[in-house]
């Protein structure tokens, strides 16, 4: 299996907050787990594949709307659910 090389070092999201993502022209809610720059880790209740895209939509408290498209690097089944890794490709608040 391929390893991904990280180029940003992620840092743990202590507080779940929650995201709503965009994916096969369907909305569903995800958590991340950790976040860079460059990139994400999320959990999410469907399967991804692989080199798919993603619309982001997170909403911060007193700072509006952030929305981030990015593209679904790898996904793996977490329990009930899928971690996905996610590669960021536009961001626009």
């Amino acid at each position: 299996m391929h390893q991904e090389r990280r180029l940003k070092q992620r840092v743990p999201v202590t507080f779940p907050p929650e995201i709503t993502v965009r994916y096969a022209n369907k909305i569903f809610h995800a958590e991340p787990t950790n976040i860079s720059k460059g990139g994400a880790c999320i959990i999410m209740p469907v399967k991804v594949k692989p080199f798919s895209e993603l619309v982001l939509v997170w909403e911060m408290k007193g700072q509006g709307v952030v929305k981030i498209e990015a593209l679904a690097r790898w996904c793996k089944p977490e329990g009930f659910k899928f971690k996905v890794g996610l590669e960021f490709q536009a961001i626009t608040k």
